[in-house]
């Protein structure tokens, strides 16, 4: 049989227990498992009585613990226990005894023991902080270590320290890959009124393009970097901006882009209802033109009058990364032409102008007879250096084989240019170079991107002599004979090449468009006189009459290298 007791408060006297030799008594340990020691009432002698307060909710005593004296059933010092009266008062705490263990959390027991006092620093000299930090709970997760930590973070509204030397030059960076002097402009449209912007020089080099920008004054210098700096551009890029003195800027411009450049072509801007756009994504070119008409489309469907909507009649792909769109109308055309030219399209700067409409025409009838001009092929030089993602160094590496036109695609030290070249080019190249080309002592692996055009190249290779059985290309004739003029054969007092230094004398123009008309030829000569002027639009060549030869080999020195609708023409002698 067992009994329970239960104290909240409890004062007892317990009565010592004598040690019994027979172990007639065996007690079980009642003053550690029943009653804890904390400190004696004041009604109590401490000689006497030690008086015990006991902490423990609940606590057990059984009768298999104790062995009872024969004489007697019941030990004395339980009877003493028993005659205790416990009634509902005697659970309640009095004003004079400790009633409960403080509420402390295992926090404060453990800095306790180390010797904090609450109230106090932290810290040895308790110069610490005496607030506990507490927990703050927002909805974006965000964890505050201190009072006052949110929004503290410099805004972009904070003046912002200005050098103490003035420039009209700032220079901009963390602009878009391959950005161009035209992009840069409308980035700055509050700018471009006549007169405030003198140069923009942009390079990109590694993927990451920097531009110097020269304004009128300084003022409108310090407000364009305050416009600029910070803020985000059509592409989404954050960019930087800064003052930078006129030392800054790089002299030698050869490898930058100006904006006088494509302010000189803006010059030459005719209306009409004709528009050409370049430096679009050589693959797929046609489904980038059509995603640049589909907001105009999705315009028409929404207009219910047909006078209103905007007449597409017909879009064509010229090359890869070349088209021509002919609207309905010239303020049509005008308008797309004010919209997307110079805009940042997928990777690079678009641009668009118009062209006369007999280019759309004559191109179509090209077409429809199947003369659209020699198929184009391209190759893969892969292993270039990334400074070697040029067009001018693409055309030092392959010399004398002409390209129509060329893209890079860098990734960290190295890049690969994608070639367009004719068929004979191609076949030429590949033929004589089949292990590839050996630039500053570096290979550069050579190959064809579409293996479909693998067997139209191996048909006009079979014609082509090997390399070393090469004759001199018709583009190096001229050179080799200018560099032969002062030479005299044995027995000959004639230098040669001097026979035809007088008289009329003909150039050819190589690598021409399918578009491409008497005016782009005219247009390009126009620093000369010219007798004649025909093109043969089935081959992409041209001719233009000079009257000197004289005449004919400055223009074919000066004239080489030069664009005509976004192809890289060569001029030489005849």
């Amino acid at each position: 049989m067992a009994f329970m007791i239960a104290f909240q408060s409890l004062h007892i006297p317990v009565p010592p227990i004598p040690a019994v030799a027979k172990g007639i008594y065996s007690s079980p340990p009642v003053t550690e498992s029943i009653l804890r020691t904390n400190q004696p009432t004041p009604s109590a002698s401490p000689s006497k009585d030690r008086l015990y307060t006991t902490s423990a909710c609940l606590s057990t005593v059984s009768y298999r613990h104790l062995k009872t004296d024969p004489s007697t059933s019941t030990p004395h010092y339980l009877s003493e226990i028993s005659s205790i009266h416990l009634n509902q008062n005697f659970f309640m705490a009095s004003g004079n005894m400790t009633s409960q263990i403080p509420n402390k959390s295992f926090a404060q027991r453990q800095m306790e023991k180390m010797g904090h006092v609450e109230g106090k620093g932290l810290g040895k000299a308790g110069n610490g902080i005496a607030d506990p930090i507490q927990a703050t709970l927002r909805p974006n997760r965000a964890g505050l270590g201190y009072p006052g930590a949110e929004g503290t973070a410099p805004s972009f509204d904070t003046p912002r320290r200005t050098p103490e030397w003035k420039s009209n030059i700032i220079v901009i960076t963390n602009l878009e890959p391959h950005a161009e002097p035209a992009y840069v402009a409308r980035n700055l449209h509050e700018f471009s009124e006549d007169g405030k912007i003198l140069k923009i020089l942009t390079q990109t080099s590694y993927g990451r393009t920097i531009a110097y920008v020269t304004f009128a004054n300084v003022e409108l210098a310090q407000e364009a970097v305050e416009e600029l700096d910070g803020n985000t551009s059509h592409a989404n890029y954050k960019l930087k901006a800064g003052l930078v003195p006129e030392e800054a800027v790089p002299k030698d411009v050869k490898n930058f882009l100006l904006l006088s450049d494509y302010l000189k072509e803006k010059e030459k801007a005719i209306t009409t209802s004709t528009v050409l756009i370049t430096k679009l994504p050589v693959n797929h070119t046609q489904r980038n033109i059509n995603e640049l008409l589909e907001d105009i489309r999705m315009c028409n469907d929404d207009m219910e009058d047909e006078e209103d909507k905007v007449i597409i009649r017909a879009s064509e792909v010229l090359e890869p990364g070349v088209g021509m769109i002919q609207f309905g109308s010239e303020s049509a055309a005008e308008c797309f032409v004010e919209e997307h030219d110079g805009t940042y399209w997928k990777n690079a700067p678009i641009y668009v102008k118009c062209v006369p409409d007999s280019d759309m025409q004559e191109f179509l009838k090209a077409k429809r007879l199947g003369r659209s001009g020699p198929k184009d092929v391209c190759v893969l030089a892969l292993g270039l250096k990334a400074e070697w993602a040029k067009v001018t160094e693409l055309k030092h590496i392959l010399g004398s084989y002409t390209f129509q036109n060329a893209n890079f695609s860098t990734k960290c030290d190295s890049a690969t240019a994608f070639i367009f070249l004719t068929e004979a080019e191609a076949a030429a190249l590949l033929t004589r170079h089949p292990k590839g080309l050996k630039h500053q002592g570096k290979w550069i692996a050579l190959k064809l991107k579409d293996q479909k055009d693998k067997t139209r190249v191996e048909a006009v290779a079979k014609h082509i002599a090997p390399a070393s059985a090469r004759a001199p290309a018709a583009a190096n004739l001229n050179h080799l004979v200018q560099k032969t003029a002062g030479l005299q054969l044995t027995g000959q007092k004639k230098a040669v090449g001097t026979a035809k230094s007088d008289g009329p004398c003909d150039v050819r123009v190589n690598n021409l468009a399918p578009a491409a008309s008497k005016e782009h030829l005219r247009t390009l000569f126009k620093n000369f006189k010219t007798t004649k002027v025909v093109v043969v639009k089935n081959k992409g060549l041209g001719y233009v009459g000079l009257e000197t030869r004289a005449e004919a080999q400055r223009a074919a020195k000066l004239l080489s290298g030069k664009q005509i609708l976004n192809r890289t023409v060569s001029v030489t002698v005849v």
